[in-house]
């Protein structure tokens, strides 16, 4: 396998790790919102 084949596959995988958090967010905040006032504060 080509050294740029490595390179590119470990900066797509920093690149979705770095992504990562953004998306749970967002799933949260959808999750939050299409079921409001459930669970107050509950983790």
């Amino acid at each position: 396998m080509p050294l740029s084949n490595i390179i590119a596959i470990i900066a797509l995988i920093i690149t979705t790790a770095m992504g990562l958090p953004d998306m749970i967010v967002s799933a949260i905040t959808l999750y939050r919102t299409l079921r409001p006032g459930h669970g107050r504060h509950r983790k």
